[in-house]
Order: structure tokens, then sequence, then C-alpha cells
């Protein structure tokens, strides 16, 4: 897999990021349409380049479709026990009990989960007179949201490793007519993180204590080393001279064999399983519970919870996530942070999500997301 790169895809109209200190795929799009013909023509020839739907069927009945194992809605239904509602005809449809509320729109390669954005590997597809998901995305994505405790019971971590991106001579991103940079904010984020978690009983770690550098490689290690029970990277996006885009994005490691949000195609590279993998079901719980509480507390645009293969949560042997605090680019989100009191609310949002991921590793039955 690569390493670092100085630009790199969102997809359906996501960011192109610069001064990257992340590793992800290279062959990807500038902009993405998730709607249309375009999507299905994607699909369909990713779908001829490999093969996909290995994640096993045992307990359901997929579909073949563009070369990949799909599952109906009306079995998502049945199997969760779920009320099937149209909102629109043979294009959206809503699954809900009394926890879950779960929207799917026809050529997305998202759904919206509780009003959170959780987005895919695979294009949601028509099929007969119903939506279906790919098979990978229900094992990967609804399967650890609906039924958190699935897998068995995690204990309670004690440990959380804080990494503050960039440092040193990497600034990160930049905003140059208001002198901000990344490399400040992360740190800053970082030590009042630290702060907000300690007062919640858990003991932290810092990859990074001050303006210094630190390979991708290493910060991932240190966790390791210490034993870290979670692992969170901070850091805050951009978009070049695009001063519109704003919002707050969280990331989880790709699974196996699926395609991250900024990929267009399958590569045989993504088919190889990471150290990072082992934590799948909790990767994308913790991303969520962070996710929501960053949106709801900052009232912020949710850019949704997204799936990458970054350096720095390939090997973490713990559940561990990404996060972008908002754009450095956009003036209006620049100048909220590099306010102290916005960053403390930042800080105080993640640690409100640990709080709601730990309960749920505690509580039979809690929320995913709220």
């Amino acid at each position: 897999l690569v390493e670092p790169f100085s630009s790199a895809c969102r997809s359906r109209g996501q960011t192109v990021r610069t001064s990257c200190e992340l590793g992800e795929e290279m062959d990807v799009m500038a902009r993405l349409s998730a709607r249309g013909v375009w999507v299905m023509v994607a699909l369909f020839f990713a779908g001829i380049a490999m093969p996909r739907g290995r994640a096993g069927t045992a307990g359901w009945r997929p579909v073949r479709l563009y070369q990949v194992d799909y599952v109906s809605a009306n079995e998502m239904a049945a199997h969760y026990g779920l009320k099937m509602t149209w909102l629109e005809k043979k294009k959206r449809l809503r699954l809900e009990n009394g926890s879950a509320k779960i929207e799917l729109e026809v050529n997305d390669r998202e759904i919206s989960w509780n009003g959170l954005r959780i987005f895919l590997s695979e294009t949601i597809a028509p099929y007969q007179d119903t939506l279906c998901l790919s098979l990978d995305d229900v094992r990967s994505t609804v399967e650890p949201l609906m039924r958190p405790l699935s897998p068995g019971h995690r204990s309670r971590p004690h440990l959380i490793a804080i990494d503050a991106g960039h440092g040193g001579n990497d600034s990160g991103t930049r905003n140059q007519r208001l002198n901000l940079k990344e490399k400040t904010f992360t740190l800053d984020v970082a030590r009042r993180l630290k702060i907000a978690l300690e007062k919640l009983g858990y003991r932290t770690l810092l990859t990074r204590k001050s303006d210094r550098y630190v390979s991708l490689k290493k910060r991932p290690a240190i966790a390791n080393r210490a034993r870290a029970d979670l692992f969170i990277s901070i850091h805050f996006n951009s978009l070049g001279n695009n001063g519109v885009v704003r919002g707050i994005e969280t990331y989880s490691f790709t699974p196996a064999g699926q395609r991250s949000t900024v990929a267009v195609s399958h590569r045989a590279a993504d088919e190889k399983a990471q150290p990072g993998n082992r934590t799948d079901h909790w990767n994308i719980l913790l991303g969520a519970a962070i996710q929501r509480r960053l949106v709801d507390d900052l009232d912020a645009v949710d850019r949704g919870v997204k799936r990458a293969r970054f350096v720095v949560l390939r090997t973490t042997q713990c559940p561990a996530v990404l996060v972008e605090g908002g754009f450095l680019s956009n003036s209006a989100e620049a100048r909220k942070l590099a306010t102290p009191a916005y960053r403390e609310q930042i800080a105080r949002a993640i640690a409100g999500g640990v709080r709601h991921y730990v309960a749920m590793m505690e509580t039979p039955g809690m929320k995913a997301v709220e």
C-alpha cells in the first residue's frame, strides 16, 4: 500500500485533500457521482474485474448482481425485525424498528442510519421490486450497527492512544490567508481530549506531546507497544481554493476485500487482510459513535462515517478511527477552529463518542447510533 501522498479524493463530491499524511489508494477519480448511470457502469466493470461477495452467505439468500452478492431490503427487514416503507417507489425506502431507522436510495454508496451518513463499499442496487445492499456491506456495516455485541463482549477500554496528526516539518493542511496550520490544532485538540478522557477515568497516551515529526508507521506502533485499547487520530481537512466545503467526517479501516470510500474499483491488494481488520466490527461502531457526537454537539455538517486504508489505521491492534474535524480551507470554519472554545467542544464531543461506544460494549440492546 502507498505511503503518504499529496492529494486524495472523496466519493460523491467529497474532499480532495492536500498535504495529506495518510496512505490510501492512488487510482481514484477527482469526482465520483453516486447517482445515475456512471455509478452503475463503474460497479459493472468493477464486478468484471474482480468477482465480489466472499464474506460467506450463511444465513442469507443473496442474489448475484454485477458479479457482486447482494441482499434484498426485504430479507434484511425479515432478518432484523424491521418494518419496510417506500418513501419513493423503487427509489427510496426506509427500514425501521424501535431503535434503528435506515434509509436507502438507489445508486447511492451510503445509507442514512438514524440520520447519520454511513458510507458503503458497493452501490445500492435495484432488483425486481426492491433495493439491495451488498452482502459485504450487510456483514461489515449493518450487522455491527444492528448487533453491537454480536461477536461477544469486548472488555472496557482502559488506555486510549491519541494521535495528533502531522507535526515538526510536516505542517499538514494550511489556511494561508489566516496563517493557520493543521499541526497546531491537532496537537491542541489532542491535549484537550487527553484531559476530557482522563476526567472520565481513562488512562491516555499521546503519540506526540510537542511540535515534532512522528512517522506514520511509528504512530500505531507506539499505541501497540503500550497495549492501547483504542486509537484516535485527529486531523483537519482542506480543499485547496474551494472555500465552500465544510463539515466533519470520521474514518475507520476498510474491511479486507472491500472498496474504500474514495475507490472507484477493486484492487487485488485490497483482498489482503491487515492487522487493523481484526477489529472491523468495533472500528465502525467507534467511528459512528464519535461522528454522531461531533455532528450533534457542534451542529456541524455531517460528511459521514467513511472507510479508508490509511497508514495510521492499518497496523493498529485495537479499535481505531481517524477524525477530520473540519475544513481549514473554509474561512468560516477555520475561524471557529482558531478559537480555543471550539477546539474544546471538539475534544469533549470525541470523548462523548468514546463514552457512548463503551456504553454499547457494556449494555446489551443499547442503540449503536442514537
